[in-house]
């Protein structure tokens, strides 16, 4: 009679753990791709968690222990940082910069970057723009669709949006 054969060695269970901890962490990257692929739709945690074949209490609890944050504040960084690199180098509204990074809404594109930026997304335009001109890139043809987005007709209010990129001027003091 052997002791303790049909149970795991301490290093069996370390072995265990480590690789638990792999996958973890391979499910936790996994997310946070998908995340910067899809961040300009509506997403859920359970719909990100199908997409990577766990369930929504097991990406929650592994994107807390390897990435620190919730899912949901997963999703705001990559649409403020997206948001902050189309404000510093394009002509974009904030309504069309907003839509484009995935808030339906201005006021919470404007909420949310400000948590992330501590000042308001025209603010921060103006800073990025007129202390480093340079990084402006206005496409060739004014089309705001030239830079691979499709822009919408009209902002959900009946407001019609402009379909062509409004020339940036230095603000009168």
């Amino acid at each position: 009679m052997s002791i303790g054969r049909n149970r795991p060695t301490n290093c069996e269970e370390s072995h265990q753990e480590r690789t638990a901890g792999c996958l973890a962490r391979l499910r936790a990257g996994q997310a946070v791709e998908y995340l910067r692929d899809h961040y300009r739709e509506h997403l859920s945690l359970r719909g990100v968690a199908n997409s990577i074949g766990v369930s929504h209490c097991h990406l929650s609890r592994i994107l807390m222990a390897y990435a620190g944050i919730g899912i949901r504040e997963a999703l705001s960084t990559i649409r403020v940082e997206r948001a902050a690199e189309l404000l510093s180098t394009t002509t974009l509204s904030m309504k069309q910069i907003a839509w484009m990074v995935g808030y339906s809404h201005a006021s919470t594109f404007d909420r949310e970057f400000r948590k992330h930026h501590a000042e308001t997304p025209s603010a921060f335009r103006e800073t990025a723009l007129f202390e480093r001109p340079e990084r402006l890139r206005v496409p060739a043809t004014p089309d705001a669709t030239s830079l691979g987005h499709r822009l919408p007709e009209h902002d959900g209010r009946g407001t019609s949006l402009p379909q062509t990129l409004p020339s940036l001027q230095r603000p009168q003091k």
